[in-house]
């Protein structure tokens, strides 16, 4: 706007501005950090061009406005005192990268513990710092010689604290402040001096006395291209001339600078839209045609043509909603992501169709060629019919169709599965094999079609025109509705851009356990763009979305040295902060020289189990086992006694061991520093203990980092994945991973092994509950510290020395010694809460924070749901077949076997500890568990979900008087089982039970989490009540 004001072409971006006054000063700078009162910027230099760069997305955390009005609303600091009352500070309290919307509490808690003015503000300058350089800079390197610019910088705390971050020497200009100003003025003169800017007179007495009037605005009409974004465009009069600005596109803009550009030509991710939901004919038939209705989200923006056909085939008419409704926002039942939102929306308004049948499947992936992984979609995709069906129950009044289906399995399997379809629909096996030839024959026809549309793309890049390729998945990058427009506004600027899924990337290397089919194909296509200088990738993303906090992070370690941009969008994106954004992209990459990737990277140790061991394979090539004395396993805590007890139960084995301390802050810290901070909470958990740990290892140690895994569909199979990217990259040696795998339920060490790591897995479970009863139940805690402590150590050194027969005897014991304590409380009177959800966070004392104390100072006790209910979860699945389903008969018989003695050891563990007066005899009955969640999540998404759906529907008011379901923030089985919970609660008769769902991030729980717990706290109370009266 003030480039109209002024009649002027002469408008740069910021990023450029910054780095042509830095590079002005001084040509060897490489990297530039630049904070300023709204956003924040990151530059890489190459010859003084930025080759890469980042801004800071929504949060505002990592500004300059954060610590002046933090200071101000909770201190009543001025911003000109902050600094000088920083640098005295000598013990700054951890506000770690804190969100702006919490740091208030954050403060007050700080300042009824007593902690000074100055430690805050010091606080304060290294949490901005700590949110820039996790959030805004990430993994990007920083290069010899940095820069730090930006009006922020005039308080002097902010760069000397990011200096003691970095551990950078870092350059602040005299005037930080101006640099973007003077960055601007330098440009403009290179332009006038080249040519390709035309010198102008302007009077400050002109432009003081131009006038300058916001008409009424308008909507587009859509142009050329028909848009129906239906944009509000601002319509400004400056000296009698209308001038039409903004917009999701650059239409006006190009009017106005008079550019003829076609963005129907060059952009074909519409045209994929287009094509993707073109809706066929019905086959003839004599009556009236059924409707089919089919919700306009997820997969069905890649396989409607298969599912449309399928159903034409048949003889119905397929109907489609057109735009999502706006009151299905309201309807959500946790926090899902933007398509979530969406598919929410379309189903909204797919209801007031009133069609015959809604079609909602249950698919469970999609096979990506040439990968060795198993292809899964993420548990919200495959759950989309359960909890939708939670939020807007009004689905149930159609006739609802919501078969599994399975496009990851042989094609025998599929059509299998599209005949079982047909029979709800009253249609013949041979009919339905007809209909299914014909919409494979459809959907690889489309598929052909944007192929070709990729090759057409690709003749223009090689024609010498740079070609913009959007990343992200079909249903939130590919479709208007999800991605606000920004493909249509990147071509109209002139740039060709085109899906991902276009390009042919087949045969190109997929990525270790991505068993997420859009991020294989994602992985594969940034290869594929990462060879061609002149592709360009822009990644659409989500806030809060699962699969993505981890796949970026690969996808940056792919296009190294190649500029990208990334763009996290939900329905309250504007348009203004994300084409400020294209335009700093767009110029770097007019003068980006993609450069190679020259660094060495050490490679994490080749770990292999089987049963007699674990065999590693060192840098050299040497082999040795994990008996070998150099060799040490190292866990990370999860819970306090749980990993105490199975490390003493792999030393059993003659194994060195080594527990980590418990996790605090500094391992919080160290997990966030090292990530891109979006990642799961465990994540950062676990890799700042592994970092902390490496600090001060023996030089000629040998490590096995013990990190379990998973194939899908959750984040937790990319543990280990992310931890090995992070060793190569910083150069650890002689470190590997120690990976047991839920596939076979955690064995695959031997018989051994398994039984002791078992007793040793419901030792802690029972031992844990029974510790978290002593505080509610007695009247002093110190009487009994002393025993405890003892109880414990004889646990541990009975699993690493004695005989299983040994280790029973001595918990007899232990419970008999139990049974004589003087408590105040009967465990038998006492009000029970049942913590469930994710099982780090739930077992994880820093991640709960220690909620049990919470409720022991009530009198209630806190039980939390084993680790040995997920052992029984792994083995139910192998039993059904939904893991390993080529498992043989004997097999079969070798598992049953397996869980009799697992029973058997529970069994007599239970019975023991009951006879202390401090538990409950209490076999856990997975089936029981799963015959009740099944009415509300289907088995086939495996996880936690539907775990702690069927723990809370079961237990709660029947033996618990309140459940807490926790998670860590973002994650999806949660998410899921927290929307289904809420409604199914109402079905199962009890819609007055205390649930609460929490979310947990590392920081201390907020005021509203803290009222929700007091409210639960007064609730549990009275469902007591209710339930020792009856």
């Amino acid at each position: 706007i003030v480039g109209l004001h002024a009649k002027t072409r002469a408008v740069y971006n910021e990023i450029m501005a910054h780095a042509r006054a830095a590079a002005f000063f001084d040509p060897e700078v490489d990297t530039i950090f630049e904070i300023g009162g709204q956003d924040a910027k990151y530059t890489f230099l190459n010859e003084g061009v930025p080759c890469d760069y980042a801004m800071n997305e929504a949060c505002s955390a990592g500004t300059g406005s954060f610590l002046e009005e933090s200071a101000k609303e909770s201190l009543g600091v001025d911003y000109t005192e902050i600094a000088n009352l920083a640098l005295k500070g000598e013990n700054p309290p951890n506000f770690s990268d804190q969100c702006a919307a919490f740091i208030n509490s954050d403060i007050k808690t700080a300042i009824q513990e007593g902690i000074s003015r100055e430690n805050i503000c010091a606080g304060l300058v290294y949490s901005i710092c700590m949110n820039y350089l996790n959030r805004v800079k990430g993994n990007r390197p920083v290069g010899k010689k940095l820069f730090m610019q930006g009006g922020t910088c005039y308080n002097k705390a902010v760069p000397i604290a990011m200096a003691c971050l970095t551990g950078k020497r870092i350059v602040v200009p005299p005037e930080p402040g101006l640099m973007g100003a003077y960055g601007v003025a330098l440009i403009v003169m290179d332009n006038l001096q080249n040519g390709t800017l035309q010198q102008q007179r302007l009077t400050l007495r002109e432009l003081i006395n131009r006038k300058v009037k916001y008409l009424k605005p308008f909507t587009c009409p859509g142009g050329k291209s028909k848009c129906d974004r239906r944009c509000t465009i601002t319509l400004i009069e400056i000296d009698g001339r209308k001038i039409p600005f903004g917009g999701s596109c650059n239409m006006y803009e190009n009017i106005r600078l008079e550019k003829p550009i076609d963005t129907e030509d060059l952009d074909y991710t519409e045209q994929r839209e287009k094509s993707v939901f073109s809706i066929p004919s019905v086959r003839s038939r004599s009556e009236p045609a059924q409707t089919v209705g089919i919700n306009r989200s997820f997969t069905m923006n890649t396989l409607f043509p298969f599912f449309s056909t399928y159903f034409a085939e048949l003889g119905f008419q397929v109907v489609l909603p057109e735009k999502p409704a706006d009151s299905g926002k309201e309807l959500l039942g946790a926090e899902f992501c933007f398509p979530a939102e969406l598919s929410h929306r379309f189903l909204r308004s797919l209801i007031d169709m009133r069609p015959n049948y809604i079609f909602l499947p249950r698919i469970r992936g999609y096979r990506v060629e040439n990968s060795e992984n198993y292809n899964v979609f993420c548990p919200f995709v495959q759950s989309e019919p359960d909890w939708l069906q939670a939020d807007l129950p009004e689905v149930k009044n159609f006739n609802l169709i919501s078969p599994n289906l399975d496009f990851s399995a042989p094609r025998e399997h599929l059509l299998s599965q599209m005949i079982e379809l047909g029979k709800l629909l009253n249609t013949s096996p041979s009919a339905c094999k007809r209909a299914f030839l014909r919409a494979e024959k459809a959907q690889q026809a489309w598929e052909a079609h944007l192929k070709n549309s990729g090759k057409e793309f690709l003749k223009r890049v090689e024609e010498g025109k740079i070609g913009i390729v959007f990343f992200g998945r079909s249903y939130n990058a590919f479709t208007k509705h999800a991605n606000l427009g920004i493909p249509k506004k990147v071509a109209s600027y002139g740039y060709p851009v085109i899906s991902f899924d276009a390009l042919p990337f087949e045969d190109e290397k997929g990525y270790k356990n991505m068993y997420w089919s859009w991020g294989e194909m994602i992985l594969k296509a940034a290869r594929f763009v990462r060879k061609y200088p002149n592709l360009y990738p822009i990644y659409i993303t989500n806030f809060s979305c699962g699969p993505d906090s981890f796949i970026l992070s690969y996808f940056k370690e792919i296009m190294k040295g190649k500029p990208s941009l990334i763009l996290e969008l939900d329905s309250h994106t504007a348009d203004t902060g994300v084409e400020t954004r294209l335009e700093a992209f767009f110029d770097v990459i007019k003068y980006a020289s993609v450069s190679q990737d020259t660094r060495r990277y050490s490679k994490p140790l080749s770990v292999k189990i089987n049963r007699k061991g674990v065999l590693i394979t060192l840098e050299n090539g040497e082999t040795t086992d994990w008996s070998d004395s150099r060799v040490r396993v190292v866990f990370p805590t999860m819970g306090k006694l749980g990993v105490k007890f199975l490390a003493a139960a792999i030393e059993h084995m003659g194994i060195k061991t080594t527990v980590c301390p418990e996790i605090g802050e500094a391992e919080f810290k160290l997990g966030r520093g090292n990530s891109s901070s979006k990642e799961c909470l465990p994540l950062q958990l676990t890799l700042g203990s592994l970092i902390r740990y490496l600090q001060n290892r023996p030089k000629d140690e040998i490590t096995l980092y013990f990190m379990p895994s998973t194939s899908g569909p959750c984040r937790f199979g990319q543990y280990n994945v992310f931890m090995k990217l992070w060793l190569k990259e910083n150069g650890i040696r002689n470190v590997g991973l120690l990976s047991l795998n839920s596939e076979n339920a955690y064995g695959g060490l031997g018989l051994n092994f398994t039984l002791r790591a078992w007793v040793a897995v419901i030792v802690s479970d029972v031992f844990s509950d029974v510790l978290r009863a002593l505080p509610a139940l007695s009247s002093s805690e110190k009487d009994i510290k002393s025993m405890v402590e003892s109880w414990e150590t004889r646990i541990t050194n009975s699993l690493r020395n004695d005989s299983l027969n040994d280790v029973l005897h001595t918990i007899d014991k232990i419970a008999t010694e139990m049974s004589s304590l003087n408590l105040a409380k009967k465990f038998d009177s006492a009000p029970k809460v049942l913590l469930t959800g994710e099982i780090f966070v739930r077992w994880d004392e820093f991640s709960r924070k220690r909620l049990e104390d919470l409720f022991s100072s009530e009198g209630i006790v806190m039980h939390i749901s084993p680790v040995h209910e997920w052992i029984y979860y792994t083995d139910y699945l192998f039993r059904k077949r939904l893991i390993s389903p080529d498992s043989g008969a004997l097999d079969q018989i070798k598992k049953m076997l397996e869980i009799a003695v697992k029973r058997y050891f529970e069994r007599r563990i239970k019975k023991s500890f009951a006879r202390s007066g401090l538990y409950s005899f209490r076999m856990t009955r997975v089936d029981q568990i799963m015959k009740v969640a099944s009415s509300f999540l289907n088995p086939v998404l495996t996880g936690e979900a539907i775990l702690t759906i069927g723990t809370t529907l079961h237990e709660v008011l029947d033996y618990y008087d309140g459940v807490i379901s926790i998670g860590p923030f973002g994650c999806m089985p949660s998410r899921i089982s927290e929307a289904i919970i809420k409604s199914a609660l109402h079905r199962v008769g009890k819609a007055n039970a205390p649930f609460v769902a929490l979310e947990a991030d590392g920081n201390q729980f907020t005021p509203s989490i803290e009222s929700k717990l007091d409210a639960f706290i007064v609730q549990v109370k009275k469902a007591y009540r209710r339930r020792t009266m009856s």
